[in-house]
C-alpha cells in the first residue's frame, strides 16, 4: 500500500520518507481501528487503550505536581504580596482585553452554535462537531466506546449511551441559546461551557485525528467566568422591568465577572494551542520539521488542497516549503508574547491574532483541517479601542 500511495514519485527514496514521517501514526490508527469491524472486545486493543489512559493520567498529575511546585517556589521567592499583585495584574488587569461586551457574546455563541449544528457526519471535510458524540458513540463497536482521560474521571463509562449523549447535548444547544440572549445569569454559560466539554470528550476519542473545537470548548468554559447578564441582555431587561423580583440581576460592575478574567483565559489558551503546536513538532521530528519536506507531503500527496493551481506550485518548489515550514514554527513559538500584560504585547497582539486567522486558513486552502471555530474565538481577545478593567463595565 505504501507503494500506492507514493507511485507518483518514482522512487524509493519518497517512500522511505513517508515510512520514516508517518509511521507512528500509522501504528496507533492499526491500533485503534484494528477492532472496527467486529463487535467482540479486543484484548490487546483493549490492553493498549488502558494503557493509554494511565499513561494520560500520570500526565496530568504530574503536570498538576510541577505547576504547583513552581507557584510555591515563586511565592517563597519573590514573597506573597508580590505574587498577589502580578497574578491579579496579569490574569484581571489586562489593559489590552476588554470584558465580554453583549453584542460579542450573542455573536460569539450564536457562530459557534451554527457552525456545530452545519458541521458535516461523519467527519473532516471541513470537520467533526461536538454535538456529533451520540452518532460517533452509536457507529463503533462497544470495545471501541471510550472518552478522554479527564471526562473518566467525572462519569462512568456504563453511565454513558448515545440517549443520553443526545438529551445532552439537546441541554448544551439551549444552554447555548441562553448565553447568547443573556437569560438566566450564569446558568447559560455553565450549561454550554460543562456540556461542550463533556461531548468533546466523547467525541474527541473517536476522531482523535482533529482539534479544531479544543480552543472553542476552553472558550466557553472560560465565558463561565464572565458577565452573562450586562446591559444588554434579557436579564437586564426583565430586571428593570420586574425590579428586585426578578431572581436574575446584573452583577455589579464591580463584580469580578466584568473583569478581564475570561478573555485572558481565552487568551492564554489559544496561544498555547499555537506554542505547543511549535513545541510538539519540534519534539517529534526536531529540527527537520523544518527542511519542508513534511509540508512538502502533505501539500503534494495527501489531494487536499482547495486551489489546485497553489498545490501545484508549491510542490515544485520545495524551498518555499521549506520557507514555510520555518515560519510556521517560529510564528507558534513566538506567539507566545502576547499572553504577558505589557504595553510591547499589546501593539503585537492584533498582528498576532490576525496572522494566526490567515494561519489557519492557509491550513484550509492547502490541506485538510478547517479551525474556522478556533479562529471565531479569537475575535473575543482582540485589543478592541474599548478597553475595560477591574472595576469597569
Amino acid at each position: 500500500m505504501l507503494f500506492l500511495q507514493t507511485e507518483n514519485t518514482g522512487t524509493l527514496l519518497e517512500c522511505r520518507r513517508f515510512c520514516k514521517l508517518f509511521r507512528a501514526t500509522l501504528y496507533r490508527r492499526l491500533l485503534r481501528f484494528a477492532d472496527m469491524g467486529t463487535t467482540e472486545p479486543n484484548a490487546k486493543l483493549d490492553k493498549t487503550l488502558q494503557l493509554s489512559r494511565r499513561l494520560a493520567k500520570r500526565k496530568l498529575v504530574s503536570a498538576s505536581l510541577a505547576t504547583f511546585s513552581l507557584s510555591l517556589l515563586f511565592i517563597v521567592a519573590f514573597g506573597k504580596s508580590a505574587c498577589e499583585n502580578v497574578m491579579t495584574k496579569f490574569w484581571l488587569q489586562d489593559e489590552g482585553l476588554s470584558g465580554i461586551s453583549g453584542p460579542m457574546r450573542f455573536f460569539i455563541y450564536v457562530t459557534l452554535l451554527i457552525l456545530m449544528e452545519t458541521s458535516p457526519w461523519p467527519r473532516p471535510p471541513p470537520g467533526n462537531s461536538p454535538l456529533q458524540a451520540a452518532q460517533l458513540w452509536e457507529k463503533h463497536p462497544p470495545s471501541y466506546r471510550d472518552f478522554e482521560p479527564a471526562i473518566g474521571y467525572l462519569v462512568p463509562l456504563n453511565w454513558i449511551n448515545s440517549h443520553r449523549l443526545r438529551t445532552l447535548g439537546n441541554i448544551t444547544e439551549f444552554g447555548y441559546l441562553m448565553s447568547a440572549v443573556g437569560v438566566g445569569g450564569q446558568i447559560g454559560p455553565v450549561v454550554a461551557g460543562l456540556g461542550t466539554f463533556f461531548l468533546c470528550g466523547v467525541s474527541q476519542h473517536f476522531v482523535y485525528m482533529t482539534h479544531r473545537w479544543h480552543v472553542p470548548m476552553y472558550t466557553t468554559l472560560s465565558l463561565i467566568l464572565s458577565s452573562g447578564n450586562d446591559n444588554w441582555s434579557l436579564d437586564a431587561v426583565f430586571w428593570n422591568t420586574f425590579g428586585d423580583s426578578y431572581w436574575f440581576k446584573p452583577p455589579p460592575s464591580t463584580s469580578i465577572f466584568y473583569s478581564t478574567l475570561g478573555p485572558k483565559l481565552v487568551l492564554v489558551f489559544s496561544i498555547s494551542t499555537l506554542f505547543f503546536g511549535g513545541i510538539t513538532k519540534l519534539l517529534n521530528s526536531g529540527l527537520a520539521w523544518m527542511d519542508g519536506e513534511t509540508l512538502n507531503y502533505y501539500i503534494t500527496y495527501q489531494g487536499y488542497g482547495k486551489v489546485e493551481w497553489l498545490n501545484k506550485f508549491l510542490s515544485k518548489h520545495p524551498a518555499v516549503c521549506t520557507l514555510l515550514s520555518i515560519g510556521s514554527v517560529a510564528f507558534e513559538l513566538g506567539s507566545v508574547l502576547v499572553i504577558f500584560s505589557h504595553p510591547f504585547s499589546y501593539s503585537i497582539r492584533t498582528v498576532t491574532l490576525l496572522g494566526a486567522i490567515g494561519f489557519h486558513f492557509g491550513i484550509w486552502l492547502l490541506m485538510l483541517p478547517n479551525f474556522l471555530p478556533q479562529s471565531i474565538c479569537y475575535l473575543i481577545i482582540m485589543p478592541w479601542p474599548t478597553r475595560s478593567s477591574l472595576g469597569q463595565q
